[in-house]
């Protein structure tokens, strides 16, 4: 009876943070994709991965809503003269400053020595400039697309209440997540592994990855142009529900399983009345996340 989902395609999990002009704009620094380009005249190409703590690599699971330390690799390119490192070179993690600011040194044993400053002026933009002693100083903007959620997956499963309300009041286990600007995904369980709750997301422009079985969507308000029931999959055995919803450049899937051991019993089969109600959970919970992205 259970369906399997294709899993988005993610490009690495990181994160990203912002910036940071008035207060509130520092608030909303969130994990995210790395920012990547070239330096103004070209000496540099420049990767800026914001991140959850100072620690490498990150958990299994990212726990912040707000980066606090950056990653820094500075790679010289053909132009920047004859005494630079033929590869990138790896600032220490710097931290973020309430202004989104950070500054950092590299005083590695070749005697290559560089350093940094620079400024985050928006969740979408970071600026600096590089200095890199005997091989060429430049500066830097780059700038990504909005990330698809100013939260995490995991986050926003548990802003929503995923679990507690698909799970009629089982908490959360196991949580699983990857995440990027342009997708993420979280995972957890509930009921010693019998359920599971997860959430997808993506651009509005990507596809999703999400296999419908030959089954019909039935549409529903509330959840964005895109939002229906992708597919309620019921028998006595388990229940599956999928939900797509889209808002603005965002759109995402919540799927919800639980399963029961065979033979079932009276009191623990899947009942037609039973797999109803779980889908309507599913479809609150579903709304809940399309308000949150």
């Amino acid at each position: 009876m259970k369906r399997t989902l294709t899993a988005l395609s993610l490009v690495g999990a990181v994160c990203l943070a912002a910036g940071l002009l008035p207060s509130a704009v520092a608030d909303a620094a969130v994990p995210g994709a790395a920012f990547s380009g070239t330096s103004t005249h070209g000496k540099f190409d420049v990767t800026a991965t914001p991140e959850c703590s100072a620690a490498s690599p990150l958990p299994p699971v990212l726990t912040c809503s707000q980066a606090t330390y950056l990653d820094f690799v500075a790679t010289p390119t053909a132009t920047a003269g004859s005494h630079c490192a033929p590869y990138g070179l790896s600032f220490p993690p710097m931290k973020i400053k309430p202004n989104g600011s950070f500054s950092g040194v590299v005083d590695n044993p070749d005697n290559w020595y560089l350093t940094l400053t620079g400024r985050f002026t928006s969740i979408t933009a970071v600026t600096g400039t590089v200095s890199y002693r005997g091989c060429a100083t430049d500066t830097f903007t780059v700038d990504i697309p909005a990330p698809v959620s100013t939260v995490p997956p995991c986050m926003l499963l548990s802003k929503a209440h995923a679990v507690n309300v698909i799970g009629n009041g089982h908490p959360g286990e196991n949580p699983t997540e990857s995440f990027t600007g342009k997708a993420g995904r979280c995972q957890e369980s509930f009921d010693h592994g019998t359920g599971s709750v997860s959430v997808a997301l993506a651009a509005s422009s990507a596809p999703l990855g999400a296999e419908d079985g030959g089954m019909a969507k039935t549409a529903l308000s509330g959840l964005g142009p895109g939002g229906a029931v992708y597919y309620a999959d019921i028998d006595q055995l388990g229940v599956q529900v999928v939900v797509f919803f889209e808002h603005g450049h965002t759109q995402g899937y919540l799927s919800a399983s639980y399963n029961v051991n065979a033979p079932c019993t009276p009191k623990s089969c899947i009942t037609p009345l039973r797999g109803a109600a779980f889908e309507r959970r599913a479809v609150s919970v579903a709304r809940s996340l399309y308000s949150l992205v």
